[in-house]
């Protein structure tokens, strides 16, 4: 649960300001929204994590380094790269085989 709150207060620090395109909506509501479906599904504490940080190596000037060093977990840094775009995030160590199959 710590893992939790913290992911859902290094986001909402993270994106503080941004608003989602073309809504008045703070941005912080769509990470919650996804996180709040993977803990619905009961994926665990790593996804809901993941379901927080998703978006911040994508949409913030983060890393995922920044997040290691936060102390979030690889699993749950490696499920969030698998939500994001991370190929256009300027993640240098993206490979080929962390893209979707579709």
């Amino acid at each position: 649960m710590i893992a939790i709150l913290r992911a859902a207060t290094f986001a909402a620090a993270a994106h503080a300001g941004q608003t989602r395109r073309g809504l008045p909506d703070p941005y912080i509501n769509h990470p919650l929204r996804v996180a709040h479906h993977a803990a619905l599904a009961e994926l665990g504490e790593d996804a809901v994590v993941a379901a927080l940080l998703h978006d911040v190596v994508e949409d913030t000037s983060h890393t995922w380094d920044d997040l290691r060093v936060a102390g979030f977990t690889e699993r749950a840094i490696t499920l969030a790269r698998l939500l994001t775009k991370w190929w256009e995030s300027g993640d240098e160590d993206g490979d080929d085989h962390d893209k979707a199959p579709y």
